[in-house]
């Protein structure tokens, strides 16, 4: 775990050497930044309810960060960037071994092999909420397929901080847990109970900034065809070398099955129904880089 810890913080703390003050990444300089000047002069509540329908828990931590430090937000940010990516591999190797059951050697590999894929490395290039969430997202999983007599309170806790961190990504556990519940044909109505704060959390969010569908072409077919374009020309750029691997190491999981099925819903339906589609593709499709590792290090 260590050593996939230090490999994922390394990588990432490459670009943040190679420039030496500013930190890297256009969501890092035009919204985690400009509001933590100010921290210092305001307090946790405040912060809490400013950013509560954008994700508050990222918000909150590099709080606490500036107050107890007294760093510069720039130097925080340049070091939280790596810190992140690296407990997102221990993450999901976590996943893959306690979770998915992988043994050892597969497990590292997958792990080793998301580290280095573009898809990954974008998300943790400047969507910091993103990474938080995956984080906890892949604890929440593995404590579900757990058999402690706590496994519940676990999967609620960490839903209810997924659901503080990232909405879409909220929603994406939503789907993998009552979806494995469905499938399993059991544990349904607890599934729901455990999930409830977070659902709860996440309808707040969703209600106060945004919808769940938009039309990608409303005036003009062109604008689909440059859809169809950027759909598969960010499928191609990610994840055309690793697809003949993807494709051999396929095999059904119930509780990654739902999770599969709702990104690839998510990254092709523009193509499908442009006018009532699932938003943000873009982000939809990077999310397949970690079922992906999966099935091509089982397909190697």
């Amino acid at each position: 775990y260590f050593l996939v810890f230090l490999l994922g913080m390394v990588l990432r703390g490459i670009p943040e050497l190679l420039v030496s003050w500013y930190p890297i990444g256009y969501e890092t300089i035009t919204y985690y930044a400009p509001p933590m000047f100010a921290f210092g002069e305001r307090g946790l509540v405040d912060i809490f309810v400013e950013f509560f329908r954008s994700g508050p828990l990222f918000y909150v931590l590099m709080w606490f960060a500036h107050v107890m430090s007294g760093a510069h937000p720039y130097v925080i940010l340049k070091v939280v960037g790596p810190l992140l990516y690296g407990g997102l591999a221990v993450s999901f190797l976590f996943f893959l071994r306690k979770g998915l059951r992988l043994d050892e050697k597969m497990a590292f590999v997958a792990a080793l092999l998301l580290v280095f894929q573009v898809a990954a490395l974008r998300e943790s290039w400047d969507r910091f909420r993103n990474v938080l969430a995956l984080i906890f997202v892949f604890i929440t999983l593995t404590a579900l397929k757990g058999n402690h007599k706590h496994k519940w309170w676990f999967v609620g806790v960490f839903a209810v901080l997924t659901a503080l961190s990232r909405e879409y990504i909220t929603f994406v556990l939503f789907i993998s847990i009552l979806g494995f519940a469905i499938l399993q044909r059991k544990n349904r109505l607890v599934s729901l109970v455990a999930l409830t704060p977070a659902l709860a959390i996440f309808s707040i969010i969703m209600a106060l900034s945004g919808q769940l569908w938009w039309s990608y072409i409303p005036d003009v077919w062109s604008s689909y065809l440059w859809a169809v374009q950027d759909v598969f020309s960010i499928f191609a750029v990610c994840f055309l070398p690793l697809l003949p691997f993807v494709v051999k190491g396929l095999r059904r999981d119930k509780l990654i099955d739902p999770m599969v099925g709702w990104l690839l819903v998510g990254s092709f339906s523009v193509v499908v129904s442009p006018w009532v589609a699932v938003p943000g593709y873009q982000r939809w499709l990077m999310l397949l880089v970690f079922p992906f590792s999966v099935y091509a290090v089982i397909g190697f």
